[in-house]
């Protein structure tokens, strides 16, 4: 218990850094300020979702657990974890994410027509560091100068 009560001590006292630091170094800019917390903005709607998380008792709470949360949005995350369901899935091969960015370089890695291939297997990629980076892997006993050229010829 006296760990725990180490614990949390410390992590208050970095709350109040990090609240100070912001407080004179980003000083709030726009129309509506946040009275709780430091949040400003220019954007009514901004503010009135920020609003939210200052909720004593937030508005969603998951059906299959005790996790709750202040947008609607955030709910369908968590309970995809409960049912493994993806937002994005790839209708080329079984790889799926919920993450935006993982999703686009994955397609990248199927609409590259003229992506970088390697030739001494059927690896290919969108750029000449993640093929290099294969070399190294996959042929390290071959020249990695030499076999790069012969790749990106």
């Amino acid at each position: 218990m006296k760990l725990l009560s180490c614990v949390m001590m410390a992590l208050i006292s970095l709350s109040d850094a990090i609240h100070r630091h912001i407080e004179h170094n980003h000083p709030m800019t726009g129309k509506y300020r946040c009275p709780h917390c430091f949040y400003a903005t220019d954007h009514k709607l901004g503010y009135d979702i920020h609003k939210v998380v200052h909720v004593s008792s937030p508005p969603f709470q998951c059906p299959r657990c005790s996790f709750q949360c202040s947008l609607d949005i955030q709910l369908n995350k968590h309970i995809n974890l409960h049912t493994g369901d993806r937002q994005f899935k790839c209708q080329k091969c079984s790889y799926s994410t919920d993450h935006t960015m993982n999703y686009r370089r994955h397609m990248e890695r199927h609409t590259q027509i003229d992506g970088m291939k390697c030739v001494r297997c059927n690896y290919s990629c969108v750029n000449a560091y993640q093929l290099e980076k294969h070399l190294r892997r996959s042929h390290p006993d071959e020249d990695i100068s030499t076999l790069l050229s012969q790749c990106l010829k």
